[in-house]
């Protein structure tokens, strides 16, 4: 540390005025040496403001250390945050992942329920369908039964059974027709839907070959999809036994 000594401005720019044999001269420009000998008090100002250069080496040294010291912390944090980033982006396509998965899973189950209540309607319709044909069918014979009430001779009797017999077998042979044409879309709506779960199910792979299912969610939707399965099962044989009745 210097002393501070009371500086004379006008005394220093006169010493040097009269020492460069010029006007006023800036601060940086002073000739330290001329300023020596004019006055010492002005140069003994002066000097207190000069580095001396083991200090300025060691000062360029701090510099270098401080710089050097804050590059490895900031690339510590750097790498952190890189890793955060990394664990956060991961995290979060993890769970994009898992939430198409389930979208997947729940798309075809929405699937096999309406196809399941399209097969209901269709049953249903044939039912109604069925009706309508027999309610025909029994309308005829009742105009047949009249026809023979009223007939006298055994001519009109043999040809009103033949009319009735032609109708019976015409309504037997659209009813098996069209059982046998529901049976076969039955068949075919079915085997699909429990090829396409069975399929579903077999995408399901694992990490570990080559997937990108992990074990817990495979358990939870196979299970899911074999209760669907059980439910395909249950409609066909809801379907089977009002046939039958």
């Amino acid at each position: 540390m210097f002393t501070y000594r009371k500086f004379d401005i006008n005394s220093f720019h006169r010493d040097v005025y009269e020492d460069e044999g010029q006007g006023q001269t800036f601060l940086t420009e002073v000739n330290l040496a001329g300023i020596a000998k004019t006055s010492s008090q002005n140069y003994e100002f002066l000097e207190s403001f000069f580095i001396s250069p083991e200090y300025f080496i060691k000062l360029k040294q701090s510099i270098r250390l401080n710089f050097i010291t804050y590059m490895e912390n900031w690339t510590d944090e750097a790498i952190q945050r890189a890793h955060s980033i990394i664990a956060a982006n991961l995290m979060n396509s993890t769970l994009t992942e898992l939430m198409m998965h389930n979208e997947r899973v729940v798309r075809h189950c929405k699937g096999i329920n309406q196809t399941l209540a399209d097969l209901k309607l269709q049953f249903d319709k044939l039912l109604t369908e069925h009706q309508l044909t027999f309610d025909e069918f029994q309308k005829g014979v009742e105009a047949m039964e009249a026809v023979v009430l009223r007939g006298n001779k055994s001519s009109v009797l043999v040809e009103q059974q033949a009319a009735v017999q032609k109708a019976k077998e015409g309504f037997m042979n659209e009813i098996r027709v069209s059982l046998r044409t529901f049976r076969r879309s039955l068949d075919d709506t079915l085997q699909l839907m429990r090829e396409s779960n069975a399929m579903f199910i077999k995408s399901f792979k694992l990490f570990s070959d080559g997937g990108n299912f992990c074990p817990e969610e495979i358990d939870v939707f196979r299970k899911n999809l074999d209760k669907y399965s059980h439910k395909v099962d249950d409609s066909e044989g809801g379907i089977m036994s009002e046939l039958e009745v």
